[in-house]
């Protein structure tokens, strides 16, 4: 497909999304859209592939994205997630989390998908799979041949009478495409991206719904008790509570609030606090001429050499090591 040929296929993805939200410019082989907060960022690189499919990249670097998107008859998406994690809430109450080489697919033909999107490490990667059926499925009959594959059957087998489903959790081969399509020279994108893309549809139309796959549903006022929880352990890093203690505080069994809150943020709470300890220990090393032991202190350690093993498993470097490094790198710059 010529870069002509690409920029006139007609773009359906404008008419699902709250554009009063984003600025809008063309490039070469696509559309960009972005977001600019006082909250964070987000972009979307989006790709008209065929008729009836279009490929968006995105990137988000905030937790919430509040949008009055529109629904529209015969769409629904192909959710891979690469990076991050993304927040799925329905209108029964549960919460599920999209992980790493996690995909989904959803309908967009119903006013209950359009909300806000979380994203509770405020980081999210991925692309989604766009397919208007009363466009595309002409183009996969080209394809493949009239009554081979139907579009509307793929989804609904995935969406069990609900509007929304896991394909696949982790690496599976429909992972390894979607990763693929980050890695397309640009001088063949549109004829790569129509091949990949009919792989995709391809591929799906070959598997039967897993759902013993699926990650847990979360109820929303557990998952609303835990991001709680994290917010006070955010501001508090250098306190050390125990797990029965949060428990007790904030209304979940011991067990419950260690699979909940892993759900959400994707690794235990201890881990988790670990992490965030030493990467605001790590702004402060540079940010400020405050001693080593005085920012370990600060963070809950009371051993500076702890401190700095820690610190080294995690940063790659000792603390002093980092410090002098990126001190140098502000000073050049």
């Amino acid at each position: 497909m010529s870069q002509n040929r690409m920029n006139a296929v007609e773009k359906f993805k404008p008419k699902v999304m709250d554009l009063d939200m984003l600025s809008t410019r063309e490039v070469e082989h696509g559309t960009i859209y972005e977001m600019n907060t006082p909250q964070g960022k987000a972009k979307m690189h989006s790709y008209p592939v065929f008729g009836g499919v279009e490929l968006t990249f995105q990137e988000v670097t905030m937790k919430e994205i509040r949008h009055r998107a529109k629904p529209l008859e015969g769409m629904f998406e192909i959710h891979y997630c690469k990076e991050g994690r993304i927040e799925c809430a329905f209108d029964n109450g549960k919460v599920l989390y999209m992980d790493e080489n996690d995909i989904s697919v959803g309908w967009k033909e119903s006013p209950s998908y359009v909300h806000s999107t979380k994203f509770p490490t405020a980081f999210y990667k991925g692309i989604n799979l766009s397919i208007y059926i009363p466009k595309a499925q002409e183009m996969v009959n080209k394809f493949v041949g009239n009554d081979s594959i139907d579009l509307r059957e793929i989804c609904n087998r995935f969406c069990n009478d609900f509007e929304f489903g896991f394909v696949c959790r982790r690496e599976s081969r429909l992972s390894d495409i979607f990763k693929s399509l980050y890695d397309v020279p640009m001088e063949v994108m549109p004829n790569l991206f129509q091949l990949k893309c009919m792989e995709i549809i391809l591929l799906l139309s070959t598997l039967t719904a897993d759902y013993d796959c699926c990650m847990p549903y979360f109820e929303r006022k557990h998952v609303e008790s835990v991001k709680r929880m994290h917010e006070f352990l955010m501001k508090n890093l250098n306190q050390k509570p125990t797990i029965e203690e949060l428990a007790k505080t904030y209304g979940l069994a011991p067990t419950a609030l260690k699979k909940c809150f892993k759900g959400i943020y994707g690794s235990s709470i201890h881990q988790y606090v670990k992490h965030m300890r030493i990467k605001k220990a790590a702004k402060d090393l540079v940010n400020t001429n405050d001693s080593i032991l005085s920012i370990a202190n600060r963070y809950g350690y009371e051993n500076a050499s702890k401190f700095a093993e820690a610190f080294r498993v995690i940063m790659g470097h000792k603390p002093s090591e980092y410090r002098k490094i990126n001190k140098m790198s502000e000073w050049i710059k």
